[in-house]
């Protein structure tokens, strides 16, 4: 073989890094999204435990499955965007398309909304796939690319509405989002449909693989014969057709549309799908920890409203308590931690031999 060939043979084969993120990018992801989960769930119990009693528990659950519902609905197609390294700033606009033409076009007609919700969901997908189109054939940078998309989306809108909102929301969707089945609330069953089914396409298809190879190292994606540009524009119009999806449930849940309703989602799904333990260099994610990172996010900002904390101090708070979550629950964190517990116990182990602490337990410096 000519060192021409050789050096050729050698540039096609992945790197032990490479190789290295895509065999292990979803077992770490595993692990800190189950932390998330559980971490989630803790929180959860407790401060409402301490925070409120009955009565307010059970509206308190319905609010906190309402809006973790339409955060989670969004997180999703924004976590399958990271999953493949990419981001997604459309969506703000994207759910308040979808909201003003919903009620705009069914105006509270349940058999209006069976042709206006698929059209919706069409048109959220088709702004999700001009993204893709954007980000693989003028190779813009997706931050860049999804940002412009949002204030053209904006700017149609307005152009198109006159400024103003019309029509109220379908009540078979205020159904799913405000009534409860068996004492639980409707949005609780349908995060759980939302879990398996995101799950499901994620973790047990051939779609979902090819998300995470991608995302963990295009190259060697490519190499194993993966069309990375169908892969990026699928997971756009994913993300577009989720975000058009939120907009919906959002609707149906405050019973009408409003110019900009989508703006405040924007931070909390990001923040979900990074609590949830997603890499935002992508090829790490699992929908487990971006649904319990929703949850806990909805669970936040409920418990501060109720504790009747003022507005700029509750997002005082509600951004440390995120930026906190996401430190503590990034797999490093997890190792170091693990680690300091282990040499702790080993030097605390050691004191059998003379029946005395080591000194540097004693005096409190750090153990190596």
């Amino acid at each position: 073989m000519s060192a021409e060939d050789k050096m050729s043979a050698d540039d096609r084969r992945p790197g032990p890094l490479e190789s290295r993120r895509i065999r292990g990018g979803m077992h770490v992801s595993r692990e800190s999204g189950i932390g998330a989960g559980v971490l989630a769930i803790a929180v959860i119990v407790l401060m409402l435990q301490v925070t409120v009693g009955g009565v307010a528990f059970s509206g308190l659950s319905s609010s906190v499955a309402a809006y973790a519902l339409v955060v989670a609905t969004a997180a999703f197609g924004q976590g399958v965007v990271m999953l493949s390294g990419g981001f997604d700033l459309s969506i703000p606009w994207t759910m308040t398309t979808a909201a003003l033409l919903l009620t705009r076009f069914a105006d509270g007609s349940d058999s209006a909304a069976l042709w206006v919700i698929p059209a919706v969901l069409l048109l959220g997908a088709a702004i999700g796939a001009a993204n893709g189109l954007g980000v693989v054939i003028l190779r813009l940078p997706a931050i860049v690319m999804t940002l412009a998309t949002n204030v053209v989306v904006q700017g149609l809108v307005l152009l198109y509405t006159e400024g103003s909102a019309q029509g109220v929301a379908p009540p078979v969707l205020g159904s799913l989002t405000n009534d409860r089945v068996g004492g639980i609330p409707a949005s609780a069953i349908a995060l759980v449909v939302l879990l398996v089914a995101g799950s499901v396409l994620m973790s047990g298809t051939t779609f979902g693989r090819r998300v995470a190879a991608v995302g963990a190292s295009p190259r060697t994606a490519f190499l194993s014969g993966v069309n990375n540009a169908r892969v990026v524009v699928a997971v756009y119009a994913v993300s577009g057709l989720c975000a058009a999806l939120a907009g919906i449930l959002l609707a149906g849940y405050s019973g009408q549309s409003t110019l900009n309703m989508g703006d405040p989602y924007l931070l909390p799904v990001i923040a979900a799908v990074v609590l949830g333990g997603a890499a935002v260099t992508g090829g790490r994610g699992v929908f487990l920890g971006t649904l319990a990172g929703a949850v806990f996010i909805g669970t936040v900002q409920s418990l501060l409203a109720t504790m009747s904390v003022a507005p700029a101090w509750r997002t005082v708070i509600f951004g440390c308590v995120i930026l906190f979550s996401a430190v503590v629950l990034q797999p490093g964190t997890l190792t170091w931690a693990r680690g300091l517990v282990s040499n702790a116990r080993s030097r605390a182990e050691g004191k059998g031999r003379d029946g005395n602490v080591p000194n540097e337990l004693v005096e409190g410096e750090p153990v190596s």
